[in-house]
C-alpha cells in the first residue's frame, strides 16, 4: 500500500481522520473460515480507536432494516405506509400512496427535512423522532409519491418509526440485535446508546475550542455512530464473499440495494455514471471512478456538522473501505476511499491504473463550430434549482448563464457542441451546490449544460467534472434546475415583501443545546431583480413563490439534489411583533430590546423562545458576567462583513466571566420555559 500518498491525501481533510479498508480477496481457507484481511493498518489499538457519527451513511442500514422486514414476510414493499403507521397523514390526500420502497429510494415526495432539534451538543433529545408524524400533518408533497427521486432525510426517519411499529422495538435495540451484534461490530450504535465517555472522536468550534459531543437525534437519516474499522466492516455484508460470516441479508435484498433505483430524465443522462445515482439506501450505484473499469461501487456519504463518513464497497471483489472524520467533508472522504482502494486493485494486479480524465471525451477541441438552432431561443428565462439562474444567448450564439441573488453572483459561457449540449469555457465550471466557480486553490473543472425538454417543462441538466489535487476527479450528472416564469404581484403585495427585503430574523424555537445557534442564526429575505414574484433568502435558505402579503409556497419539482429540502413560509405578527415561520420560527431583530448593564436577570418565558438583545453604547468601558443555568445557554455574536457570526458562549466553554461585548453585538439567551440568567456588570474595564 502506498501510504505516501494516502498521507497526503488526508492533509486536505483536517481535523480527526480514521480509514480502514476490509477485504476479501486475500483470504484463505474454506468460506468458513474466511476472515476479512485489513489492507490498511492504522496501528492503533482496538480500545483506543475513535468512534465518530457517520451522518447520513446511517440511510444504508435503515433502508437494510426496512428490506430484512421484507424478507421476514412482515411487511411488503409497495404496500401503503398507512398499513403500518395508521397514524400517519398529510395535508395532502396523496400521502396515502407513499409505500415503504419510496421511503428509502428518495421518491416519496415529501418536502425534505424536517429537522427541528436533531443535531444537539452533549443532548440525546428524542423531540424530532417524536414529533415527526405530527410535523407531516400539516404539510403537502411537493410531487406524486413514486414520480421521481430527489434526496430526502424525512423518508427515513419515516422508516425508522417504521421498522419500530412492526417489530415493536426500538430501532436502536433492532439494529444491534439483528446487524450489529452478529456481525460482532462492538462499537455500533445510535444517539441513543453512545454516550460521552465512549471512545468519541472530539469536535470542535472553528478549529479550536473543543464542543461537547454532537448528538444527531435523527437515527434513521444521520444517527449512527462506529469506528471506521466496524463500519468497514458493516460494508461486508453487501459483497459476494464470505457469506456464512456476513450474511444477515439474503442476497436478493442485498442485489435490489444496489440496483438503480432513481428516475431517468429530467436532464439525467442514464449513460453517465454519477456519483449522485441512487440505489435503496445508497448514494450512487455506479461510481465513474470504478465504472471505468467495469467493476460496480455502491457508496454513501454523510455529514453533520462536525462528523463526516465515506463508505465504499466494491461487491464482485469483496471489498469495503470507510472513511470518517472529524471536520472536512464527506466529498473529500469519499475521494480518499476511492483512491485506496483503486491502488489497492492496482497493486492487486486487478486493474491497470487509467488516470485520464473521465471529461477529456466530452468536447472537441473546436468549440463552437456548432451552428446554434434558433429553436434553442425557448431555453432563454430564468431558472430555479440549488438557486436562481439566468439564461440567454449572447451575440457570438454562445450561452450565459448567470446566478441570482447569492453574495458570489457571477456569469459563466457555454460554447455550443450540437445536440442541445454546450461546454463551458476553460476556468469555469459548477460544482457539487450548483455555484458557478473559476478555477481555485489548484480545483479545476468542466460543465456540459444540457438543454432538456420533459412532459411538464423544460430543464438544465448537468454533467460536471471537479478535479481536485492528489485525489483525483468527481463527476455528477443530475438536473440543475428548471424554467420558471415570472408572476407579477399586486402593488400592495409587492410592497410588503419589499420593505421585508433585508430584514433580518432571528432564530427562536432551536433548543438551548441546538448546533444552529453556532452558525448563522438568523434569515434575510430577499426579492430577485428581473424574477418578480418569487421570494429567496439571503444564505440560500429558502426559495418561494410568493402568494400573498404574507405567504410563499415551495413550488420546485425537480429531482436528485437541487430539489430537495423545501419549504413553505409564513410571516405574521404577534402582540406588535412580526415573526418568520419556515423551517424554524424567527422573529425580527428589529424588535429586539437592548442589553443592559442594569439587568440582573433574564428569564425564558412559558413559549420556550429564546430571547434576543442588542448591545447598545451604554455597555462601552464595562465587562459583563453571564450565569447561565443547567437548562439553558447564552450565545454572543458579532458582524463580519455584514454577516452575523457566534464569538462567544456558554456551549463552547465560556465561563461567562468578564465578557466584553462590543456595540451592535447580538445577544441570544434560550433555554427550557422558566430557565433563569443572572446579569451582572463587572467594573468598567474594557480591553
Amino acid at each position: 500500500m502506498k501510504r505516501k500518498l494516502f498521507a497526503a491525501a488526508c492533509l486536505g481533510i483536517g481535523g480527526v481522520v480514521a480509514v480502514q479498508m476490509i477485504t476479501g480477496a486475500a483470504a484463505a481457507g474454506t468460506a468458513a473460515e474466511q476472515k476479512p484481511v485489513s489492507a490498511v493498518e492504522a496501528g492503533v489499538p482496538e480500545n483506543e480507536r475513535k468512534v465518530y457519527g457517520i451522518g447520513s451513511t446511517s440511510k444504508v442500514f435503515t433502508a437494510a432494516a426496512v428490506m430484512r422486514l421484507a424478507e421476514e414476510g412482515l411487511i411488503e414493499l409497495d404496500a401503503p405506509l398507512i398499513n403500518y403507521i395508521p397514524d400517519f397523514y398529510m395535508a395532502d390526500e396523496r400521502y396515502k400512496e407513499i409505500t415503504p420502497r419510496m421511503l428509502i429510494n428518495h421518491s416519496s415526495g415529501l418536502p425534505g427535512s424536517s429537522l427541528s432539534n436533531t443535531l444537539l451538543y452533549g443532548d440525546p433529545d428524542t423531540y424530532h423522532h417524536d414529533t415527526l408524524l405530527t410535523q407531516l400533518r400539516t404539510l403537502r408533497l411537493k410531487a406524486d409519491p413514486g414520480e421521481y427521486s430527489v434526496y430526502c432525510n424525512d423518508g427515513f426517519t419515516l422508516a425508522e418509526i417504521l421498522v419500530e411499529r412492526v417489530t415493536t422495538q426500538s430501532f436502536t435495540d433492532y439494529l444491534a440485535a439483528n446487524f450489529w451484534g452478529p456481525m460482532g461490530l462492538a462499537s455500533m450504535g445510535t444517539s441513543q446508546s453512545i454516550r460521552e465517555g465512549t471512545n468519541l472522536a472530539d469536535v470542535y468550534f472553528k478549529g479550536n475550542a473543543s464542543l461537547p459531543f454532537e448528538y444527531a437525534n435523527v437515527i434513521g437519516s444521520g444517527g449512527m455512530y462506529g469506528t471506521a474499522e466496524d463500519l468497514s466492516q458493516a460494508g461486508q455484508m453487501f459483497v459476494h464473499q464470505p457469506k456464512e460470516v456476513f450474511q444477515v441479508l439474503s442476497n436478493e435484498s442485498v442485489e435490489a440495494m444496489g440496483l438503480p433505483a432513481y428516475t431517468v430524465g429530467y436532464g439525467l443522462d442514464p449513460d453517465v455514471p454519477s456519483t449522485m445515482g441512487y440505489g435503496l439506501g445508497w448514494d450512487s450505484v455506479a461510481s465513474p471512478a470504478f465504472a471505468r473499469y467495469g467493476i460496480t461501487a455502491l457508496s454513501k456519504g454523510g455529514d453533520t456538522k462536525n462528523y463526516h463518513s465515506m463508505l465504499t464497497v466494491l461487491p464482485e471483489l469483496n471489498m469495503s473501505c470507510a472513511v470518517l472524520s472529524s471536520g472536512g467533508s464527506s466529498t473529500y472522504n469519499s475521494l480518499v476511499a476511492r483512491e485506496i482502494m483503486l491502488i489497492y486493485l492496482e497493486e492487486m494486479g486487478q486493474i491497470e491504473r487509467d488516470d485520464s480524465l473521465i471529461a477529456e471525451g466530452w468536447y472537441r477541441e473546436d468549440r463552437n463550430l456548432a451552428e446554434l438552432p434558433t429553436e434553442l431561443r425557448k431555453y432563454e428565462g430564468w431558472y430555479v434549482g440549488f438557486g436562481v439562474y439566468r439564461v440567454y444567448f449572447s451575440e457570438r450564439s454562445t450561452l450565459m448563464i448567470e446566478s441570482s441573488g447569492t453574495k458570489r453572483d457571477t456569469t459563466q459561457e457555454y460554447y455550443y457542441l450540437g445536440n442541445n449540449r454546450f461546454v463551458s469555457k476553460s476556468g469555469t465550471y459548477i460544482d457539487a451546490t450548483g455555484q458557478l466557480v473559476s478555477a481555485q486553490a489548484g480545483i479545476r473543472g468542466t460543465t456540459i449544460l444540457t438543454l432538456e425538454e420533459e412532459k411538464d417543462g423544460l430543464f438544465l441538466g448537468m454533467v460536471s467534472s471537479e478535479i481536485i489535487p492528489a485525489l483525483g476527479e468527481e463527476v455528477l450528472n443530475f438536473p440543475l434546475a428548471r424554467k420558471c416564469s415570472p408572476q407579477t404581484l399586486s402593488g400592495q403585495v409587492l410592497a410588503a415583501w419589499k420593505a421585508r427585503a433585508g430584514k433580518e430574523y432571528l432564530l427562536v424555537n432551536e433548543k438551548y443545546t441546538s448546533s444552529n445557534y453556532l452558525e448563522y442564526s438568523a434569515v434575510r429575505p430577499m426579492l430577485y431583480d428581473g424574477f418578480e414574484g418569487y421570494l429567496g433568502e439571503t444564505e440560500g435558505n429558502f426559495i418561494a413563490r410568493i402568494v400573498d402579503a404574507n405567504h410563499g409556497e415551495f413550488f420546485l419539482r425537480l429531482p436528485g439534489q437541487a430539489g430537495r429540502d423545501l419549504i413553505d413560509i409564513e410571516l405574521y405578527k404577534k402582540d406588535g411583533v412580526e415573526y418568520l415561520r419556515g423551517r424554524y420560527l424567527y422573529v425580527e431583530a428589529e424588535s429586539v430590546p437592548a442589553f443592559s448593564p442594569d439587568m440582573e436577570e433574564i428569564i425564558i418565558g412559558k413559549d420556550g423562545l429564546t430571547r434576543w438583545f442588542m448591545a447598545g453604547n451604554d455597555l462601552s468601558g464595562h465587562t459583563v458576567t453571564i450565569e447561565a443555568p443547567a437548562d439553558g445557554n447564552f450565545y454572543i455574536y458579532t458582524y463580519v462583513d455584514d454577516e452575523m457570526t457566534c464569538v462567544a458562549g456558554s456551549i463552547i466553554g465560556d465561563s461567562g466571566t468578564g465578557l466584553y461585548i462590543p456595540e451592535g453585538a447580538r445577544i441570544a439567551f434560550a433555554g427550557d420555559p422558566g430557565a433563569v440568567f443572572v446579569i451582572r456588570a463587572d467594573t468598567p474595564n474594557a480591553p
